[in-house]
């Protein structure tokens, strides 16, 4: 799956399965195929899958792990995460009996902590629950985040399904699905309860009966440590404005139960556990590729379908004996944003492959998975759990070694299966990458890079996507791209400054980026783009032609409208503007506007209108796109303004050319994407072959590096010249440019 290759099913869910995974650096993953066919709307779902891939990427924590990579866009979606060996906390108790009060407040700290940075990026998971807490060597992390809620948006979920796990799912989750912080916090004092007692705090039944409980009875907290007792009851409460937030929540744990402990801070029995799972990762490096059937390849099995049959999920091959354990505990409707965890065996107090510590009934190691085994010596209430020998010491810290080594992607595995190795940059073919940030560049960009790329590198190939004007989106797209093995990525960023950290990504996977258009943030290797500052003149100097024409500069101001102060090609064009009018006209309002469309523009020319004293004042506006024209002419005809007043924009569309044929608008600049586009994929294959650039001839500063550039000239786009740059405007309908109420206009100016 992209460029990890896939070592051997972990398990599989209602969404797809689990499989674990290993990167060309050497990162150990778990690669999760995603059931497409399950859903109603599969485009709808790629995108909100893409969106919830970036709000789980942007937790940050230490006590949740990376997503690492992710194709919302590929035949069969896919996601990556950090693979971290550890067992589920419900596995856990399950074998081991209730956690003592330092592992627990250790967990509810660690816990508390991942909530705070899920929250912090308007991320709510709805589905904590002990499966989802894995207990590592170096801490409790929170995994899964597959039906996690943005806010805001459509959660990943189907119609019917339940929102979340029985058990542990908040009162209000009963009643709706738009839940909130609070309800994660619930959830938080459900699962710790859980790990205290060994019981669900509400008990367990049908909906109907946990709803009854829920709503009409206190929480069972019997056998509770008392010191985590108000903890508990304040994460608890049904009404969801009186629980504690997540940072409230972590001061109200119990302080004493965190002390430098011989043993750190896990059970002698889990510590053990845990060195087994990392052992059977390490054991996975030398194993053959998963049978084709694992990836719904066999004869009469369409490819990325699983059975629904869960008997069907597991492995009879003895070559997956070593990780196939239990299967993974997915909720239905889970897409697994977090780090998946080994299906583990259920844990001994002993060193792996000691024979005698198989249970009754398992004769060798390979077999002792399936077996069911006794919980151990001395995990209950009353048991030491400290390390009490030098040997458990060395047991801890070979595992904490393991752990590190598998989660720096510090394991060279031997080959990669996709292609993508190192002996392909050797050829003289290779893919380049296209993101362009929505529709409207794709029809006017993509076919003439496409067209140049075929002409410069006939055997090259093209990888296109477009963002829909969603910075989140197209950050999870570069991710794709570098998945696929692009050789060069050509990148139009929706927002120049987010677009650092998907640059950096693809510098580090060295791929080099050339940006479109706009300038990114980021280490790019190269920009094609216009000179902006002469988009800014060819702007100026056509509003003042008009304002000189109309009477002169003497009879009033003009208001600028600029694009947002941070962005760099707006600033540009607007030091360009002041260059033509400053001393020439009186500028009496002028605004950076940070919400670049109409409805803003419209406001903004209604305030200036007031400021001046009203509409004879103003004899000319600057705007500096066709967007903000828009808002301006429908503001000018909300205050009364009848006649034409100058104004300016810049890349035309078919409004804005109906603009200017009616008179409306005296001048769009036009940026020919054909030519940019040619200039881009010159520079992509260029740069993809480990060329030097020879075209630039600027170099501009994007905050990280001196980026060289091809600066190409705009073109004033005018009613003089309209007919002659139509045929520059690829895409274009004439019939929504010249319709009946321009028809003898368009006549006029001999438009067909």
């Amino acid at each position: 799956m992209g460029p990890f290759r896939l070592l051997g099913r972990l398990g599989a869910g209602g969404m797809g399965q689990v499989y674990l995974g290993r990167g060309p650096a050497g990162r150990t993953v778990a690669v999760k195929r995603v059931r497409v066919e399950l859903l109603d709307d599969e485009e709808a779902f790629r995108q909100r899958f893409a969106r919830e891939v970036e709000a789980a990427r942007r937790v940050r924590g230490p006590f949740t792990a990376p997503v690492v990579a992710a194709d919302a866009y590929a035949e069969v979606p896919w996601l990556a995460t950090a693979y971290i060996p550890g067992m589920a906390l419900g596995e856990a108790v399950d074998t081991f009996g209730p956690l003592p009060a330092h592992t627990l407040g250790a967990v509810a700290r660690g816990l508390a902590d991942a909530l705070v940075a899920m929250h912090a990026v308007g991320l709510v998971h709805r589905d904590l629950k002990p499966a989802n807490v894995l207990l590592a060597v170096d801490g409790p992390i929170v995994i899964d985040f597959g039906i996690a809620l943005l806010d805001g948006a459509t959660a990943l979920t189907r119609t019917g399904h339940t929102l979340g796990t029985l058990g542990f799912m908040s009162p209000e989750q009963f009643e709706r699905a738009d839940v909130g912080p609070a309800s994660d916090v619930f959830s938080y004092g459900a699962v710790l309860a859980y790990a205290a007692t060994g019981r669900l705090p509400f008990g367990s039944g049908p909906w109907p009966v946990l709803l009854a409980n829920l709503t009409g009875r206190d929480p069972d907290l019997a056998d509770a440590p008392e010191a985590f007792l108000p903890l508990l009851r304040a994460c608890l409460d049904k009404d969801p404005s009186r629980r504690p937030t997540p940072t409230r929540a972590r001061a109200l744990v119990p302080t004493g139960t965190d002390e430098d402990l011989p043993g750190g801070w896990l059970p002698v029995p889990l510590a053990h556990a845990l060195l087994r799972i990392a052992g059977r990762a390490l054991d996975a490096e030398g194993m053959p590729d998963p049978p084709a059937e694992d990836f719904g390849d066999a004869p009469g099995r369409a490819a990325g379908v699983v059975p629904d049959d869960p008997a069907n999920e597991a492995t009879d091959d003895p070559r997956f004996a070593p990780i196939a354990g239990p299967a993974v505990e997915d909720t239905a409707d889970s897409l697994g944003f977090g780090p998946t965890r080994v299906g583990a065996e259920p844990a001994r107090d002993a060193m792996p492959g000691d024979p005698d510590d198989l249970p009754d009934g398992a004769s060798s190691p390979a077999a002792a998975p399936a077996a069911r085994v006794v919980r151990a010596t001395g995990a209950g209430r009353g048991g030491s759990h400290r390390l009490p020998s030098t040997r458990s010491r060395y047991t801890v810290v070979v595992a904490v070694a393991v752990v590190v080594a598998l989660t720096a992607g510090l394991l060279v595995w031997r080959g990669f299966g996709d292609g993508t190795s190192n002996a392909a940059h050797s050829s003289t073919a290779f893919p380049v990458g296209l993101l362009l940030p929505d529709e409207r560049a794709e029809r006017t960009v993509r076919p003439a890079f496409e067209a140049r790329i075929r002409h410069l590198c006939p055997d090259c190939t093209v990888r296109f996507a477009q963002a829909d004007r969603q910075p989140d989106v197209q950050r999870v797209q570069v991710d794709a791209m570098i998945s696929a093995g692009v050789r060069a990525l050509v990148l139009g960023p929706v927002d120049p400054k987010d677009a650092a950290p998907a640059v950096t990504r693809a510098r580090e996977h060295d791929i080099p980026v050339v940006s479109f258009d706009k300038l990114a943030a980021g280490p790019v290797a190269g920009h094609v783009s216009f000179d902006f500052r002469a988009v800014g003149r060819l702007q100026a100097q056509a509003l003042l032609d008009a304002v000189r024409a109309a009477g002169g500069p003497h009879r009033g101001s003009i208001v600028m409208l600029n694009g947002r102060a941070g962005d760099r090609a707006g600033n540009e064009v607007k030091r360009g503007a002041h260059a033509v009018l400053d001393g020439e006209v009186t500028i009496g309002r002028e605004y950076d506007v940070e919400d670049a469309g109409g409805p803003k523009a419209q406001q903004v020319i209604g305030d200036a209108l007031t400021a001046l004293g009203g509409p004879r004042q103003l004899i000319g506006v600057y705007a500096a796109d066709d967007t903000m024209a828009a808002g301006v002419l429908r503001g000018l005809s909300a205050a009364g303004v009848g006649q034409p007043v100058p104004l300016t924009g810049q890349d035309p569309d078919s409004a804005a050319l109906r603009r200017i044929i009616a008179g409306t608008q005296t001048v769009s600049v036009l940026k020919p994407g054909g030519p940019e586009a040619e200039a881009a994929a010159e520079m992509a294959i260029t740069l993809g072959r480990g060329e030097p650039l020879a075209r630039v001839n600027a170099a501009r500063d994007n905050g990280t590096t001196s980026v060289p550039t091809v600066a190409l000239a705009p073109v004033a786009l005018t009613r003089a010249n309209v007919k002659e740059l139509l045929p520059t405007l690829p895409g274009l309908d004439m019939r929504e440019v010249c319709t009946a109420e321009l028809a003898s206009a368009c006549a006029l100016l001999g438009l067909g």
